[in-house]
């Protein structure tokens, strides 16, 4: 049986936005920004999660799901 990956959620996706402004050098940077820049899979977004995102996945039947939190 194949497994299927669904995309990446986000628990409080708020709780990373200062991270995201700091991490942008931007810090005027709004929720509507972070939104856009989590939702596009760029070699930016995995280091800016790897360092301020906290990984979860779990596993039911043969669907994988991952969600991430502020750290």
């Amino acid at each position: 049986m194949k497994s299927i990956t669904t995309a990446p959620g986000f628990v409080n996706a708020a709780g990373l936005l200062p991270a995201y402004r700091q991490y942008i050098g931007n810090s005027e940077a709004t929720l509507n920004d972070l939104y856009l820049f989590i939702t596009q899979p760029t070699v930016d977004r995995i280091a800016f999660l790897n360092a301020n995102a906290q990984l979860n996945v779990q596993i039911d039947d043969n669907v994988v799901l991952t969600n991430y939190s502020a750290k």
